[in-house]
């Protein structure tokens, strides 16, 4: 008899999407009877073919302030105990989750929790207080090792490591880059971890602007708040459609992740940078340390001088051939099945 399989994504951000057709895809190559709950309309986003046991109402979903969030996570989550009894499957994945509210739902089950921005959680006394007794019925699953070897510190050994991973790419259907520039580096978040303090230094720097002249050079910025007259920094102040979104990063040459305060986590950003063997320059954080030594592809930055020569070296950069290999075979499609099976049986 096939293992019965809960998925859930209880909060079902849109920054999420990419994220759970990757693994829905995934767990779909495997021998499971799956189901799945995700926010009321977003199923649709996945593009996929699965339905839905039930919906989340939309009337969950405002932003009410952290407090008033975790109230409404709490109330998502006794509303899914009333719904579903979590202990006739097998497992559980959550793919969201937050710890406080989780835990004081009091929701029991073979539970899996893939944990985000929870893994800095442990960080915290009182966070950790209620991830140790959320461990008491649940695994966390994590992306590194690293982020493993921060929870096992804390006597918690209920803990896997799964490859973010990605879906297959586009290589070979990159569009044409636009005619006015030479090379088109983009960067596709607009999210609270991004450095703008960084973004803004670029934007007013005389000397960037003008290698980028010279270097025929195009800068592309998702953000609704920086502004930039000049011919060469271009700012998207809009949501792009899936459509725009994929056009715009394959046209790209290089692909920016300028981030901040991010800390025990991964990009999706970067995922999909090596799916589609797009060369990225990174911020020099700690959370990106585990892959300096798998790609010559990645280039690091830790100051603006630091991405004024990258700039410079443009050239060479866009030219030199590809190197992810060391990366797709340790964090591709088929590794991540390989994963889950190994949880599973």
């Amino acid at each position: 008899m096939d293992n019965k399989f809960l998925y859930i994504d209880p909060f079902s951000p849109n920054g999420h999407i990419n994220f759970n057709k990757i693994y829905v895809s995934a767990l779909s190559g495997l021998n499971l009877s799956i189901d799945f709950i995700f926010k009321e309309d977003y199923a649709k986003n996945l593009n996929l073919p699965i339905n839905p046991i039930f919906e989340i109402p939309k009337n969950y979903y405002y932003e009410s302030g952290k407090l008033g969030n975790r109230i409404l996570y709490y109330k998502i989550f006794k509303f899914l105990k009333k719904k579903i009894n979590f202990q006739s499957y097998d497992y559980v994945f959550f793919s969201s989750y937050e710890e406080i509210s989780l835990f004081t739902s009091r929701i029991k089950g073979n539970l899996f929790l893939i944990s985000h921005d929870n893994v800095r959680g442990f960080l915290s006394p009182v966070k950790r207080f209620f991830l140790k007794r959320l461990a008491k019925n649940s695994t966390f699953l994590v992306f590194e090792d690293y982020m493993k070897d921060l929870i096992l510190k804390t006597g918690i050994e209920k803990v896997k490591v799964l490859p973010h991973s990605y879906l297959q790419g586009d290589i070979k259907k990159n569009p044409t880059k636009k005619d006015h520039c030479e090379y088109q580096i983009f960067l596709p978040s607009s999210a609270n971890n991004v450095d703008f303090e960084f973004i803004n230094t670029i934007i007013n720097s005389n000397e960037i602007k003008d290698i980028l002249v010279k270097k025929n050079i195009v800068l592309t910025f998702k953000s609704k708040s920086i502004k930039s007259q000049h011919r060469n920094i271009s700012i998207i102040n809009y949501r792009l459609n899936d459509e725009e979104y994929r056009r715009l990063f394959l046209q790209s040459d290089i692909i920016l992740i300028p981030y901040s305060n991010f800390l025990y986590r991964t990009s999706g950003v970067l995922f999909e940078c090596i799916a589609n063997e797009k060369k990225a320059f990174i911020k020099n954080l700690k959370a990106f340390e585990c892959y300096k030594n798998m790609s010559s592809s990645l280039y690091y930055f830790s100051s603006i001088e630091d991405f004024k020569i990258l700039l410079k070296k443009i050239d060479k950069i866009v030219h030199a051939s590809p190197d992810f290999e060391e990366l797709k075979s340790l964090y591709g499609p088929e590794i991540l099945r390989l994963r889950l099976e190994e949880i599973i049986n």
